[in-house]
């Protein structure tokens, strides 16, 4: 079941490396280096485009106006751990469990945006290794992953992480909004 949890997780939100991935690699950066270079705040985006700039508020007012759903985590300090997670679908949403029945709505300001290892790099500074499918600890690998994420993208001024597939990412900087996402949301109102 982990196996096929991080199978799927990595599937759905965006894993460029499957192939090595399923052979027991670790995460590489060979994803395309046409992402993003600098922090995504306004007042830092002084070498990124304007068109990019346009596609980040077009993005943030989508999410802010959008219906999410939410499965609560059976861990009550999960939201302090790690965040609030919502799927972009109740169908999405139904991989991690029962969503709750209402959606709910939520604001963000200023999210890091990305695929995973674009988000990686703007919080890392590199890539994070994967320690394999056969991991027999691969769900609390990924918990810690999600609660340094949160940590260090607070540091970084960051309110939310917003990870969308490769591909999906590819089109983004191209012009074109996801049509799924992963938002998490760090410090939730009302959690």
């Amino acid at each position: 079941m982990i196996l096929e949890f991080a199978h799927l997780r990595l599937t759905i939100f965006g894993c460029s490396n499957i192939v090595s991935l399923k052979c027991g690699g670790l995460w590489e950066a060979n994803y395309t280096q046409s992402c993003l270079k600098v922090p995504y705040s306004d007042s830092r985006s002084s070498g990124v485009e304007s068109s990019v700039n346009s596609n980040r508020k077009t993005l943030i007012a989508k999410i802010n106006r959008k219906d999410w759903w939410h499965v609560t985590p059976g861990d009550p300090r999960a939201y302090d751990k790690r965040g609030k997670f919502y799927a972009s679908t109740f169908g999405e949403g139904e991989f991690w469990g029962r969503p709750l029945d209402t959606p709910e709505r939520i604001t963000i300001q200023n999210p890091v945006i990305g695929d995973e290892p674009e988000v990686w790099r703007v919080l890392f500074g590199k890539p994070v290794k994967f320690p394999g499918m056969n991991h027999p600890r691969v769900l609390e690998w990924r918990w810690k992953l999600d609660a340094r994420m949160k940590t260090v993208a607070l540091k970084k001024g960051y309110d939310a992480i917003v990870i969308m597939s490769t591909a999906a990412f590819k089109k983004y900087v191209a012009g074109k909004l996801p049509r799924s996402i992963e938002l998490n949301v760090l410090n939730p109102a009302g959690a």
